[in-house]
């Protein structure tokens, strides 16, 4: 991955606080709702990288990270039907400032048993802070709790990701996920597990710092 550019403009004074405050509110109001997987600059996915996946018709689904220098980050993602995807997010860059960024995906091919799953996307649809055109194809398998999940995809270059990126998901008994992707410049990890049916936890590195998330669905 290009590390990601600093946000256009003045930065805001203050920003990273309210930032801050806005993912403990947030994951305090909203401990007992649900479960999902924004990415850090929103798009469902992995930790920086999307994936094909997207949230059924009418699923709500919102996410806070916390990733040191790196970034912090509030997203809103809900799915459109027909395989849509879109997401408003608040994106606090290399403690720049938050930026409201808005992002669209579309899953045009499911996964099946002898297909895998297409997506393309658009991050930061308005180029707050570069905007990011991707495609990502994905293959999974599950069976009796457990599944393992790979993708890879292409990113435009010297974007908030670059060029070829991929990742892979172990999933054990329904609860334990093993993260790792390449970014398209580093290798992340994580490790993410569920609390009940609802809530989601991650913890890993990311970009040599410490990343954590609070995952739920809304609806």
């Amino acid at each position: 991955m290009h590390q990601p550019p600093q946000r256009k403009g003045k930065p805001q004074m203050h920003s990273r606080s309210r930032l801050t405050i806005l993912c403990c509110v947030t994951a305090l109001a909203l401990a007992s709702l649900g479960f999902a997987s924004p990415s850090i600059f929103g798009p469902n996915g992995l930790l920086l990288t999307p994936t094909a996946d997207t949230p059924g018709m009418a699923d709500v689904q919102l996410g806070a990270w916390w990733a040191g220098d790196l970034a912090n980050s509030v997203a809103l993602t809900s799915g459109e039907g027909s395989g849509f995807e879109s997401t408003a997010a608040w994106v606090d860059l290399n403690g720049a400032g938050s930026e409201e960024v808005f992002s669209g995906k579309w899953r045009f091919r499911n996964n099946s048993f002898t297909q895998p799953a297409f997506a393309v996307g658009l991050i930061d649809i308005t180029n707050q802070l570069d905007r990011t055109p991707y495609v990502v194809v994905q293959k999974g398998f599950h069976l009796s709790g457990n599944g393992l999940m790979a993708m890879v995809g292409y990113a435009q270059p010297d974007s908030l990701l670059d060029g070829f990126f991929a990742g892979g998901e172990l999933t054990l008994a329904d609860k334990y996920k093993a993260i790792a992707e390449y970014d398209g410049d580093d290798v992340n990890g994580a490790i993410r597990f569920s609390l009940g049916k609802h809530i989601e936890i991650t913890a890993g590195m990311v970009k040599d710092e410490f990343a954590a998330s609070a995952m739920f669905k809304l609806k």
